[in-house]
């Protein structure tokens, strides 16, 4: 166990590792100068040469890359062209807003997604069913921006029972807190509710066919602990994936929805640095969201161990 888990860290730092490689490349490929965007169209020769000095852009590619890896082994990850902080500091700052943003979509997507998923499969081929599939394709297909700006054109313009934008931090008002990110949350985990509730629909009605089911019906068993005691939760092993790659794609794709939302998350920290070509907190950022994948993922792997004793890493 403990080696497994050992060989998992490394291959997420080395996951980390190219992905920021990656990144690095890419960015500095895209047409255009960050002194433009950081100074202006307006600015002199002397002032250009004095920032790319200052941010190690007049040295060669390959040198800057070294450079920055040497640094990012030792947990350096630069300083803001922009806002002149530390790009951890700078991420730490916008971590609140998108990390609750995350838990609440989190929430609404596993309760809302089972708790479909299940009534789909207990109510298989009736009303129910068709009904909660249609629901399912519906949260597919919809963009979590055109929910989200139906949401507060419903919920915030006509009805005012909420905030259209905005967030308040937690340590201020928790009830306020809760206001601000109910839609939000809503929008952006109702799309991986439909992926968890069509996974688990379907992880459950092979489940409900198996031997152990009738032998528990047939013992007289209440039909409610039949489904949820033994049904779902020999059915949770591929559900729990999808749960999983679910958290990991919301934790990645707050960018829209707190943009339609206006909240001062990491989302929209990586928006305006793309705008000001901020390499630094680019990279940064991408890299964190780069270990929240691989963290939920590992996470996920090591949760088969409480659904199945019979499951055993090496």
């Amino acid at each position: 166990m403990a080696v497994y888990v050992a060989r998992r860290l490394g291959s997420m730092l080395a996951t980390m590792l190219v992905v920021g490689i990656v990144v690095f490349f890419i960015i500095r490929a895209i047409p255009g100068d960050v002194t433009s965007a950081l100074l202006g169209q307006d600015a002199s020769p002397e002032q250009v040469e004095a920032l790319r000095q200052r941010l190690s852009l007049d040295s060669p590619v390959p040198a800057q890359f070294a450079a920055w890896l040497g640094s990012i082994v030792t947990g350096d990850f630069g300083e803001s062209s922009y806002m002149r902080m530390p790009v951890l500091q700078a991420i730490a700052q916008r971590i609140e807003p998108t990390g609750m943003l995350t838990l609440f979509a989190s929430v609404v997507a596993v309760l809302l997604g089972l708790g479909l998923g299940v009534i789909a499969a207990v109510r298989h081929n009736t009303v129910v069913d068709y009904a909660v599939m249609f629901i399912a394709m519906l949260g597919l297909s919809l963009p979590t921006f055109w929910l989200g700006l139906l949401m507060i054109m419903l919920f915030a313009v006509y009805l005012k029972w909420l905030p259209a934008a905005g967030y308040v931090p937690l340590a201020e008002s928790p009830v306020a807190t809760l206001r601000y990110l109910v839609m939000p949350a809503v929008a952006l985990g109702f799309s991986q509710a439909a992926v968890i509730a069509r996974m688990t629909r379907a992880s459950m009605l092979d489940t409900m066919r198996e031997d152990f089911i009738r032998t528990a019906r047939s013992k007289g068993l209440p039909s409610r602990r039949v489904v949820l005691r033994h049904g779902l939760r020999n059915a949770m092993m591929p559900i729990l994936t999808v749960i999983g790659l679910s958290i990991a794609t919301m934790a990645g794709g707050v960018v829209v929805t707190e943009t339609v939302f206006n909240i001062p998350g990491a989302g929209r920290l990586v928006i305006e640095s793309v705008q000001r070509r901020d390499y630094p907190v680019i990279q940064g950022s991408v890299i964190a969201v780069a270990f929240v994948f691989a963290l939920v993922n590992l996470l996920v792997d090591l949760s088969y161990l409480g659904l199945d004793p019979r499951v055993r890493y090496s």
